[in-house]
């Protein structure tokens, strides 16, 4: 199987690659305040998690999109029993780009928060024919890595539509 680790950068440039993630930075970390006040708010608690890097892996065997996450943590993400993402919201500095509150549930009283910023089409090898030759990230596969390197890989086998 071979894989192809792409960056999720808009940019040519290093440079612009640097800003883009400056602006991204700054923008999911008011992203996440907004939504801790939010759930406060409605007496409710989430752990928000820093993230280091993201990046999906893509394999063109099979066009599956792996979302790769490594977080600022020591926590062991083999514990996640159930995750949930947020609808998808625009990003307004890349019109390429959605943005995604990631959930994870385990045996602790709050689940984990995650910002993540991504790319809802890739360009794959396109072993089923697709008009636009895009490859859609569905966010159903996950690999959380922590501060020690170790790897969990989770899979959302079906969405749900859940409305408060």
């Amino acid at each position: 199987m071979s894989n192809q680790e792409q960056t999720q950068s808009a940019s040519a440039t290093d440079t612009d690659n640097f800003t883009l993630d400056l602006v991204a930075k700054e923008w999911m970390a008011k992203k996440i305040a907004e939504e801790i006040e939010r759930l406060k708010k409605q007496g409710a608690k989430a752990v928000p998690l820093t993230v280091k890097n993201t990046s999906v892996v893509l394999d063109e065997d099979t066009d599956t999109v792996i979302n790769r996450i490594e977080l600022n943590t020591s926590f062991d993400f083999s514990r996640i029993e159930q995750i949930m993402l947020s609808p998808p919201q625009l990003y307004p500095h890349n019109a390429n780009l959605q943005f995604v509150f990631v959930l994870c549930f385990t045996c602790l009283p709050h689940p984990l928060i995650i910002p993540y910023l991504y790319a809802p089409k890739l360009v794959g090898k396109n072993l089923l024919p697709r008009a636009d030759g895009l490859v859609e990230n569905t966010l159903k596969r996950w690999a959380f890595i922590n501060d020690k390197m170790e790897r969990a890989d989770h899979v959302i086998h079906e969405f749900q539509d859940v409305t408060a």
